[in-house]
């Protein structure tokens, strides 16, 4: 089983997506921590999601456990509510992702509990993706 944990984060200077991917074991498999245009919270949510899902998809698994601290993203994901439609073309690309797990689930974490990095931490990197493998910098 691979985890995720997401958070996005929005201020004066733009927003920021950011993620972790461990195994069963809670060893580290990849992050990343990506400044992007502003938006709605909301929207960055399902982009970090997004982002986090193109992470784990790199990563042989059956399995895939999603958390994120955004209970409006969660409902998007699972269907209980309808997606803002600017993010059409990112829940299907979400949706295609997610069915090639066996299995996934994505749940809903309290920000208090969530030990995902804060992205606006990271506001002097202009871009930054760490996979456990490339580093690189846009």
């Amino acid at each position: 089983m691979l985890k995720i944990n997401t958070d996005a984060s929005l201020d004066d200077e733009g927003g920021g997506l950011g993620g972790i991917l461990r195994d069963h074991l809670g060893a580290v498999l990849g992050m990343f921590s990506v400044n992007v245009p502003p938006d709605t919270i909301g929207n960055l949510e399902i982009l970090a999601i997004k982002r986090g899902i193109d992470l784990a998809s790199n990563h042989p698994s059956h399995s895939l456990w999603i958390e994120s601290d955004s209970i409006l993203a969660v409902d998007c994901i699972n269907g209980r509510t309808n997606h803002p439609w600017k993010l059409h073309e990112a829940m299907e690309a979400i949706r295609r992702q997610l069915s090639l797990f066996h299995a996934w689930k994505i749940s809903h974490l309290w920000r208090e509990g969530d030990s995902t990095p804060d992205p606006r931490r990271e506001r002097t990197i202009k871009e930054q993706v760490i996979d456990g493998f490339r580093n690189s910098s846009a």
